[in-house]
């Protein structure tokens, strides 16, 4: 005799949906409004508690590493999950009354609006290893931008393990008593999110009536030829220069090469780069000094991602790094103390930048002399170059466990009669955001993505108390 099952049917949730008066790729900033409506359409008549709808930003972290014992594979899993802040209000009427009851079949809609803060409200200290690292804050800061950095690429980083992302979103949470979703042996609130991109003023923009600061990087130079004595360089061949490089008589030039280079620049703004030759002395048979020509041959503009998540000490071995008493969880706490261990990950991208012009060509100035009887050479002479930083350009920033840093790597070819001479330099760089800036491509799918993210399926059952 067969038995029946003793599951009870399950009817479908309520449909629930965020409609944001903006389009997906708006970008938000300090000060900006967010609103919208929440849409709600029973299945069933409803008496809702609340309708609880919030603006929230949070930075989640999600590494794996894998080790082999006995051909077996055993997953370590690295997390943080980072709350940025988080404003929370009930869209509901009548809070102070009965639930009010909401008819199936109805389609009621609840205006909702918050206002962008500028600042993380809170603060991280105890839940990682050192507290102090200075590529880190554990304090207030700025909000860092809508930010995703992972090693596929992938619109969604949440989908697999090694991404760093600070992401930003609207939530509405329907709290009504019966009414939720089952997890394992426990019931959650109906919950949808819409994300929405975000981006921090540029500290610096209030402050462009400032001539801006610039790093100056100098090498010296020592080069012995007979162009010094006014020979052309075309005109020496293979053995003049054996002899220059042995005959002490041979005219000397001493001279140092500078680079300047900003200190800050702004994502889709000029880099301008500034180059000096300078003499420091010369011997008296250097007559003359030939056309230096300055070439770039490399410029680059690197982009740094650090990350440091604790070890989710929690988490099984298994690829998805479930935890062990929910299996449906895959995140550490908001408020975990650090678990004695800590993932730091360093990664580099690059990205070329072209030079205008690619070179140039200089001539000393001439002159008069002191005793304005002749004319000569003037001891230094410098020139520009410029180059455009790509707008989508993620701000710099530091926060809880993810920062986002720059380095400009210049490569620089100096040729003088002849002789040639190439110097590199580094230089960390701060990266500001301009009311031009555009997210990245990863970040406006995603956002563009949202429609989908926050329609409830209307398969999910709901689980009746």
């Amino acid at each position: 005799m067969g038995h029946g099952s003793s599951k009870i049917p399950q009817p479908q949730l309520p449909d629930i949906l965020i409609d944001l008066s903006t389009p997906p790729d708006k970008v938000y900033r300090p000060g900006d409004v967010v609103n919208g409506n929440i849409t709600l359409a029973p299945n069933v008549p409803l008496a809702p508690d609340a309708i609880q709808v919030s603006l929230f930003g949070k930075s989640l972290v999600w590494y794996r590493t894998v080790i082999v014992i006995n051909n077996v594979a055993h997953h370590l899993h690295w997390r943080d999950n980072g709350p940025l802040f988080e404003i929370t209000s009930n869209v509901l009427p009548n809070v102070h009354t009965a639930a009010p009851l909401l008819a199936s079949g109805e389609t009621y809609k609840y205006p909702f609006q918050f206002r962008f803060p500028a600042s993380v409200s809170n603060s991280r200290s105890g839940q990682y290893k050192n507290d102090h690292d200075a590529r880190w804050t554990i304090d207030h800061h700025l909000l860092p931008p809508s930010f995703l950095h992972t090693s596929k690429r992938a619109v969604v980083a949440g989908e697999d393990a090694n991404y760093a992302k600070i992401e930003y979103g609207v939530r509405a949470r329907l709290k009504c008593p019966g009414i939720g979703f089952a997890k394992g042996q426990n019931i959650h609130d109906l919950e949808i999110t819409a994300p929405v991109l975000f981006v921090p003023q540029n500290p610096r923009a209030n402050v462009s009536q400032d001539p801006p600061v610039a790093i100056r990087h100098s090498k010296p130079f020592s080069m012995r030829s007979s162009a010094l004595a006014g020979q052309a360089s075309s005109s020496i061949g293979f053995r003049q220069h054996v002899r220059d490089r042995l005959s002490s008589s041979t005219p000397k030039l001493d001279f140092e090469a500078s680079l300047e280079i900003p200190k800050a620049l702004a994502s889709g703004s000029e880099l301008c780069l500034r180059v000096f030759f300078n003499v420091i002395s010369t011997t008296e048979s250097a007559s003359h000094i030939p056309t230096i020509q300055f070439t770039i041959l490399k410029l680059d503009l690197q982009e740094l991602t650090v990350v440091r998540p604790p070890s989710d000490k929690k988490a099984s071995d298994s690829y998805g790094g479930y935890h062990w008493k929910n299996r449906y969880e895959n995140m550490p706490p908001l408020d975990a103390p650090f678990s004695s261990r800590e993932f730091v990950s360093l990664s580099k991208e690059k990205t070329h930048l072209n030079s205008i012009p690619p070179s140039a060509t200089l001539n000393l100035l001439e002159t008069p002399s002191e005793k304005g009887k002749s004319l000569q050479q003037a001891n230094s002479c410098d020139t520009w170059f410029k180059a455009r930083i790509p707008g989508s350009t993620a701000p710099s920033f530091k926060s809880f466990a993810i920062a986002r840093t720059y380095i400009i790597k210049v490569k620089i070819g100096i040729e003088i009669g002849g002789k040639k001479f190439e110097y590199e330099v580094k230089s960390e760089v701060e990266v500001g955001s301009t009311p031009e800036y555009y997210p990245d491509a990863a970040l406006i799918e995603l956002a563009k993505g949202r429609k989908d993210n926050t329609l409830k399926k209307r398969e999910k059952r709901s689980r009746w108390l």
